[in-house]
């Protein structure tokens, strides 16, 4: 059964959301997170989509605790966005995505982008392209956290099968 409105403004969370998982976190990651929304304030990224980002592309260092800046820090930031975008690795993180969001106008292929990178998500939906199984997970996992709107465009790029050979 789906969670509703109803259930959050009786003080409910959703099971598996944003909020129930961020109640269960430890301190190094709780701390983590405040200087991210802290960053995301900074660069003009809603501090909810940079903490929904993060568990998209951290979920089990955040889980644990285990936080390290090996492999691209919390946002999993490459060099490559790094020296693109500046900054510190999540302040980077933080540029790539804001730019997503305003290149597509939607939270949910600005998330999606971001895992599969611009020219990426752009084949995927301009061209006809096929979301493999790991965005297919990334996208269900992105809904399952919540906050995100419902894309028309991501549903059916979720639904699509590739053309016959």
């Amino acid at each position: 059964m789906a969670f509703h409105l109803a259930q959050a403004f009786a003080g409910q969370v959703a099971p598996g959301s944003l909020d129930d998982l961020t109640r269960r976190l430890p301190h190094e990651s709780m701390q983590r997170l405040a200087s991210l929304r802290q960053k995301a304030t900074q660069e003009g990224v809603d501090p909810k989509l940079a903490i929904h980002l993060a568990f998209l592309e951290n979920e089990k260092a955040l889980v644990s605790g285990k936080l390290t800046e090996e492999g691209g820090g919390l946002l999993q930031v490459s060099d490559q966005i790094l020296e693109q975008f500046g900054g510190d690795r999540e302040t980077a993180g933080l540029r790539f995505f804001k730019s997503l969001l305003e290149e597509t106008g939607s939270a949910g292929k600005a998330l999606l982008g971001y895992q599969q990178g611009r020219m990426g998500l752009r084949n995927m939906l301009g061209f006809g392209g096929e979301l493999g199984p790991i965005g297919k997970k990334r996208l269900q996992r992105s809904q399952d956290l919540g906050g995100v709107e419902q894309d028309p465009d991501l549903i059916e790029l979720f639904n699509r099968k590739a053309p016959k050979q």
